[in-house]
């Protein structure tokens, strides 16, 4: 009786750890909320599911709390999130990353009596510790049936999913970090409320982003969103994405806001540091437009 009752406390002093599967695993969830309704995505969701329960390493987030975490933030299948958005979709999810996807099949002309079938699929992995998006995956493939593309991309989404996975389950989680910046930064909330001693950088150069393949054959409407440290010197600081897109955008995006040439910000005469939000809007017709410094309006 003495060893039933000791071994019992033993049990009752036991650190709470959850599900034995999620014990030492990557917890990953699948927003399904993201895809809507369809045959061809539910097919999809299928594979997905399947793919994530089988991986080493990886613990499928129950769907149902999943389903309910999301109803309950409210998530209205957006694939355009801020990092802030995204960062507390993931703590009412309660993971360490979560899964966003699209795709459909669409009939693509060829010449005027000729058309093929394509099928594409958009996997968004994004760090729910931080809201960042980790990892972008995009398959597609072209037959002359519809059938015929739908089996290739799911044989091309299996293969792709799996070396995701693997580079997920094996990849430390980050948390956000500040960069190194100068002593003195000034924040351009709002260009036109600033004090007259403060004057915003002047962009003298803003070249157009490319508006990328993956994004044109999903027909990507989106926003990227960077925060830009404009140095003293006329140099260019850190660049962090706060809205991000997928499709190769915040990459594209990026490098265009890598060559601005601007005037730098001034303080009481005297150049100053200063960080602003630069915006891009990505969309397939008109083509992307210039950047703009413009008010920081994206919120949680």
């Amino acid at each position: 009786m003495v060893r039933w009752l000791t071994w019992l406390l033993m049990i009752s002093m036991l650190p709470n750890v959850g599900p034995l599967d999620e014990r030492n695993n990557t917890r990953i969830a699948l927003v399904e909320a993201s895809w809507g309704r369809s045959p061809f995505s539910d097919r999809v969701l299928h594979q997905l599911r399947s793919l994530i329960s089988e991986e080493e390493g990886i613990a499928l987030r129950d769907p149902a709390i999943v389903q309910s975490a999301i109803r309950g933030f409210g998530y209205d299948g957006s694939l355009n999130l801020t990092v802030e958005q995204a960062h507390r979709l993931g703590a009412a999810i309660g993971c360490d990353y979560y899964i966003l996807g699209r795709g459909r099949i669409d009939a693509v002309s060829v010449a005027s009596d000729e058309r093929i079938y394509r099928a594409w699929v958009a996997l968004f992995f994004v760090n729910a510790r931080n809201g960042e998006l980790a990892l972008f995956t995009f398959a597609v493939e072209e037959r002359t049936h519809q059938h015929e593309a739908a089996r290739a991309l799911m044989v091309t989404l299996g293969q792709k999913m799996s070396r995701a996975l693997r580079q997920i389950a094996h990849r430390p989680l980050a948390v956000r970090r500040p960069h190194a910046e100068p002593a003195r930064v000034i924040d351009i909330d709002d260009p036109d409320a600033l004090p007259p001693h403060v004057t915003p950088p002047r962009i003298l150069l803003s070249p157009k982003p490319a508006y990328t393949r993956w994004a044109h054959i999903a027909d990507v409407t989106a926003t990227v969103e960077l925060r830009v440290t404009f140095l003293p010197d006329g140099r260019l600081g850190p660049i962090d994405v706060v809205r991000w897109a997928g499709f190769g955008l915040d990459e594209s995006a990026r490098q265009a806001a890598r060559r601005i040439r601007f005037r730098p910000a001034t303080l009481d005469g005297r150049p100053v540091a200063a960080r602003a939000i630069v915006r891009y809007e990505f969309r397939l017709i008109p083509s992307p437009s210039m950047s703009k410094i413009k008010a920081q309006t994206a919120s949680g």
